[in-house]
């Protein structure tokens, strides 16, 4: 019944309106009265005779100058909030942030408890302007790569009583929410285990040092940012000075740096392991028999087309950049072994056939040695190709167990192992080899008749007088 009769309220107030004759105390659902036990301004009169007060005869384009004189402090403060996009292949960075900023003007102080009696409570309770109506530090993001450093922001000025002034230092407040684009100097190097650097150049347009003094306060600055493809930490901050040889002045700067550390879970999965695992396999038919070179030219060649796959699938994932990144040598270095060791089982295949061959290389000497050359290789490209990465300082981000980072650092190092017994096996074959068809050719001296003489493969026959 009660859901019928509000119904109908609704769908006769209209109607009420338009007639010009209503009753509000009989509508259900007016909005409520305004509690004067929580507002501190007790009246309109008491708020619209204080803003009155400080603000007729207030000149906004005045700096405000302390009672002892000296220069304006400006604390400031940077609230990173949502990482819009990062550019890394032209190096620009767009990014949420709330610049916040405190000083002290002692023509706004007031003393609260005086204009609004018990209501009000000096910690939380304040009142708001528009930036508009008083003056404010034309501190704004130096290095933006846009050109809207001044664009109107419209967000209210925080003003506060004496008491928090005495206990702070700070009476006016001002957060300025902008959105703004950063010029990064990117470096791509070690892609896609790299690391990004960011600064924020936080000054003051043409106020200098001895106009207006900027401290960084941390209590004002924060880092809400929370992506799936960097890992973003907020560095160091620092305050410089920079100086204007023209107008031969010194400005403050307050430097925010932001670290971007990517994620490469997705390129370890999609690139790096299978590239790797091919890789493998290419050189591991160089350990099929003679008899089956068909067989190991064949797997070699697939698994050659197969790192191409890899290569076309994921092109657009790679940053087209003028530099070679890590992931491009990784995936030439395997292009390469996949395509040598085809080129190895080939060799083998014409010291088999060729007729000259047989009588100074054999095949099977052929073969151990295009092995160890083979697994020599590729364990030094293995090698170096991670340790490039750990003279970038590169530190896992993922460090627990089964995280891709950690389960590829295992692999590589598995992978080590075995071209190290790889290697170790094939060298003492290609020595025994050796040994083997050395000793065969190796002529020996046998008597007969009571002559010496000498026998042997392809050896000529020599006479003497035994003793």
């Amino acid at each position: 019944s009660s859901l019928r009769d509000h119904a109908a309220t609704m769908v006769l107030l209209p109607l009420v309106l338009a007639v010009g004759n209503i009753n509000f105390s009989n509508v259900p659902f007016q909005l409520p009265h305004s509690d004067a036990h929580v507002n501190p301004y007790v009246s309109q009169a008491a708020i619209d005779g204080l803003l009155d007060s400080l603000l007729t005869g207030y000149k906004r384009h005045a700096a405000p100058v302390p009672k002892s004189g000296g220069v304006v402090s400006v604390g400031v403060g940077l609230v990173f909030e949502k990482l819009h996009d990062f550019d890394v292949v032209n190096g620009v960075l767009k990014i949420a942030v709330l610049m916040r900023l405190a000083w002290r003007d002692d023509r706004l102080a007031f003393d609260g408890n005086k204009v609004f009696r018990s209501a009000w409570n000096a910690p939380a309770d304040r009142f708001t302007v528009p930036p508009s109506s008083i003056w404010t530090p034309d501190v704004v993001i130096l290095n933006r790569a846009s050109d809207k450093h001044f664009s109107e922001n419209r967000a209210p000025v925080v003003v506060r009583d004496k008491a928090f002034l005495r206990r702070t230092g700070a009476n006016v407040f001002w957060d300025k929410p902008e959105l703004v684009e950063v010029g990064c100097a990117t470096d791509l190097s070690v892609f896609p285990f790299d690391e990004q650097e960011c600064v924020f150049r936080v000054g003051s347009w043409v106020s200098g040092r001895q106009y207006l003094q900027l401290q960084p306060v941390p209590s004002l600055a924060g880092n809400a940012l929370d992506t799936e493809e960097y890992n973003i930490t907020i560095g160091d901050t620092r305050k410089e000075t920079s100086v204007d040889k023209l107008a031969v002045e010194v400005f403050e700067e307050v430097l925010y740096f932001m670290v971007f550390r990517r994620f490469p879970h997705t390129h370890i999965i999609q690139f790096i392991m299978p590239m790797l695992g091919i890789m493998l396999l290419s050189i591991g038919t160089l350990f099929m028999g003679q008899g089956h070179i068909g067989n190991r030219v064949n797997v070699g060649f697939k698994g050659f087309l197969g790192l191409l796959t890899v290569t076309f699938v994921t092109a657009r994932q790679r940053p087209a950049v003028a530099v070679d990144v890590w992931l491009d040598r990784f995936q030439t270095h395997t292009l390469l072994l996949c395509s040598m060791a085809v080129v190895g089982s080939v060799a083998v295949d014409y010291a088999i056939s060729a007729t000259w061959c047989k009588s100074i290389l054999p095949s099977l000497v052929v073969d151990a040695a295009v092995r160890v050359t083979m697994v020599g290789i590729a364990w030094w490209v293995v090698h170096r190709d991670f340790a490039e990465l750990e003279e970038g300082a590169w530190e896992p981000l993922g460090a627990e167990a089964g995280s891709s980072e950690a389960v590829l650092l295992q692999l590589v190092d598995a992978v080590l192992v075995m071209l190290t017994v790889l290697g170790a096996i094939s060298l003492g074959t290609l020595v025994f080899t050796l040994m083997r068809n050395l000793r065969k050719r190796m002529p020996s001296w046998k008597v007969q008749n009571g002559a010496y003489s000498v026998v042997g493969p392809a050896a000529p026959s020599v006479e003497g007088t035994g003793a």
